[in-house]
């Protein structure tokens, strides 16, 4: 809401998270913009259509169960944001959003063969859906992983 969202739909299984993205939301003087829940991502069926932005701090395995309902409910130009995917879960991960029709490309900067000692290394992941065309999307302060496009990922 803080980056214009006309509205923005939350939902954590946390009991705790409501009152606190409530007081958040409140504080930041964007409240009537806000809708917090408790619960799973069977939230996403109260809600109609499909969302421009989709940011969340989830574990891989949920991120694998639910690739299909997230490539589905993302819009053609919207983009999704991650955070919660432990190294070792990364092939997986990759695979479930691959099957759920999205296709991935990575890129390092600097390339891991040209680092040198101190470099920070820039790992980005594109996941798009097929045939669509996509347009690179700014990406969030404070998200760790970041996605891109058309029903797409950037991470």
């Amino acid at each position: 809401a803080l980056l214009g969202a006309r509205e923005t739909h939350g939902f954590d299984l946390d009991p705790a998270s409501k009152p606190t993205a409530d007081l958040l939301a409140s504080d930041n003087g964007v409240a009537d913009r806000c809708t917090f829940r408790e619960g799973d991502f069977r939230r996403l069926e109260e809600l109609d259509g499909t969302f421009d932005v989709v940011c969340a701090n989830i574990y891989a395995d949920v991120l694998m169960t639910h690739a299909h309902d997230l490539a589905e409910r993302l819009s053609p130009d919207g983009w999704f944001c991650f955070s919660g995917c432990r190294f070792d879960h990364v092939d997986a991960t990759r695979r479930a959003i691959e099957e759920a029709g999205l296709e991935v490309e990575e890129r390092w900067d600097p390339e891991p063969g040209d680092a040198k000692p101190g470099d920070a290394f820039r790992r980005t992941v594109t996941i798009t859906a097929g045939d669509v065309p996509g347009m690179l999307l700014p990406g969030l302060p404070g998200c760790s992983s970041q996605f891109r496009s058309t029903r797409g990922f950037r991470w």
